[in-house]
C-alpha cells in the first residue's frame, strides 16, 4: 500500500499535525509501507517528498489579539484559510496524487488536502484534532474564504472546519480517554507513542516550545540550559541543528527522546500533552491562552503532574523556577505515573497497522 501524508503546517509551526504527521510516517516506514509527504517541512525520513506552498500568518490588529477560541479562527489566523493560499495548496496536493498514485491519503490538519483528495476520488484518512468539532461560535469571515473556493469546485460549503472530515474513509483521533472524549464517528487511537514501552526516569530534560517565535524559544533554551550538567534536547520552529555542551538543538522534536526525561517542556499542543501523559512524563505548558493550549494546561493543573506559564509574560527565571519545582519535588512524577500506569491498556500508535 502506498501512503501519501499531508500534514499541516503554519507560522509557528502546527506542532500537533507535523509530530503526528512524522510518527505515523516513522511506523509505516518501519512496518514496510511506501510513503510520500506533500510539505515544505523537513523530518519525513525516507519518504518522497513533494513540496507544497506556505501559509502566510496574518497580521493582527487590536481586535484580533486576544487568543483564538476555536480551531477555525487559529487556522484562519495562521492564514491557511486564505483563498489565494488554498487554491495553491489543492494544486500542489493534487499534483503529488497524480504523480504518486497512493492508495490513501492521510491528512493532518490540512483543509485542502481533504478536499484534493475529494476532487481526485481517492480515499482519505483525516487526523481530528480534538476540539475541532465543538460547536463554539467563531466569525464568519472564518470560513469565507474557504466556502468560496468550494463552491468554485463545485463541492457543498461547511459550517464548521470538522466538516471536511466527515466524507473521510476514516477519521482519527489522539487523547487520554479519561480527559478527552471523541466525538461519534472519530476511532480514538489514544497515544502517538509506544507508551507500553516505558522508561525509567533519568536527569535529561526536553524543551520543544515549537508554537513560540523562533527568537524567543532559541533565547529561552540558552538562557536555561546551556551549560547544564545533564543532557537537555530543544527544538522550536525553524531550528538549525546545533551541539553545544550537553544542550543538542535539532531541526524536528525528537520526540523519542521523552521517554525517561526527567521533564518536557513545550507549548500545550496535543501531541505533545498526550504522549507526555502516556509516558509519565511531568510537563511545564507555556500557554498562550488559544483554545488547543489553554485547554491542556488546564487538564495539566487537573492531573497535577506539571506546572504552567503564561507566554506573554514568560521569563528564564519562570522557566527554570518551575523546572526546578517539578524535578525536586516527587509528588509531580508520581502523579504522571499513576496516570499513565491506569491508561496502560489504551490503544498506542502501533494500533494503526491494523488499518492500512
Amino acid at each position: 500500500m502506498k501512503i501519501l501524508l499531508a500534514p499541516g503546517y503554519s507560522f509557528p509551526a502546527d506542532t500537533s499535525a507535523f509530530i503526528a504527521a512524522r510518527d505515523v510516517q516513522d511506523l509505516l516506514e518501519t512496518k514496510g509501507r511506501e510513503t510520500a509527504v506533500c510539505t515544505p517541512l523537513p523530518g519525513f525520513r525516507n519518504a518522497v517528498r513533494f513540496d507544497a506552498p506556505a501559509p502566510s500568518r496574518k497580521k493582527l490588529f487590536v481586535s484580533d489579539m486576544i487568543p483564538p477560541a476555536t480551531y477555525e479562527e487559529t487556522m484562519y489566523l495562521r492564514g491557511a484559510l486564505d483563498s489565494s493560499f488554498l487554491k495553491k495548496d489543492i494544486a500542489a496536493v493534487r499534483d503529488a496524487i497524480r504523480t504518486y498514485h497512493p492508495d490513501l491519503l492521510f491528512e493532518f490538519s490540512r483543509p485542502a488536502a481533504a478536499i484534493a483528495a475529494r476532487l481526485e476520488n481517492i480515499p482519505y484518512v483525516s487526523y481530528v484534532p480534538y476540539g475541532s468539532t465543538k460547536d463554539i461560535p467563531f466569525p464568519a469571515k472564518c470560513l469565507k474564504d474557504i466556502n468560496n473556493v468550494l463552491s468554485s469546485l463545485h463541492l457543498e460549503q461547511i459550517l464548521r472546519l470538522s466538516d471536511l472530515c466527515v466524507p473521510a474513509a476514516s477519521r482519527i483521533g489522539f487523547s487520554p480517554a479519561f480527559l478527552y472524549r471523541q466525538p461519534r464517528g472519530v476511532t480514538p487511537l489514544g497515544s502517538l507513542c509506544h507508551h507500553r514501552k516505558r522508561r525509567d526516569p533519568d536527569s535529561h530534560v526536553c524543551i520543544f516550545p515549537g508554537a513560540l517565535p523562533a527568537k524567543t524559544a532559541s533565547a529561552l533554551i540558552d538562557d536555561c540550559f546551556l551549560g547544564a550538567p545533564y543532557d537537555v534536547f530543544g527544538w522550536y520552529s525553524d531550528a538549525q541543528p546545533s551541539a553545544r555542551d550537553h544542550l543538542r538543538i535539532s531541526s524536528v522534536p525528537r520526540t523519542e527522546m521523552l521517554a525517561g526525561a526527567s521533564v518536557c517542556i513545550h507549548d500545550g499542543c496535543d501531541a505533545l500533552f498526550s504522549r507526555c501523559i502516556y509516558l509519565g512524563i511531568p510537563q511545564i505548558i507555556i500557554s498562550d491562552g488559544s483554545w488547543e493550549r489553554a485547554r491542556n494546561a488546564s487538564s495539566l493543573i487537573h492531573c497535577g503532574c506539571g506546572l504552567v506559564l503564561n507566554e506573554e509574560t514568560v521569563t528564564m527565571a519562570d522557566v527554570y523556577e518551575a523546572f526546578r519545582k517539578v524535578v525536586t519535588n516527587d509528588a509531580y512524577r508520581k502523579k504522571a505515573e499513576h496516570i499513565a500506569d491506569a491508561l496502560l491498556d489504551d490503544p498506542d500508535l502501533t494500533d494503526i497497522m491494523k488499518r492500512f
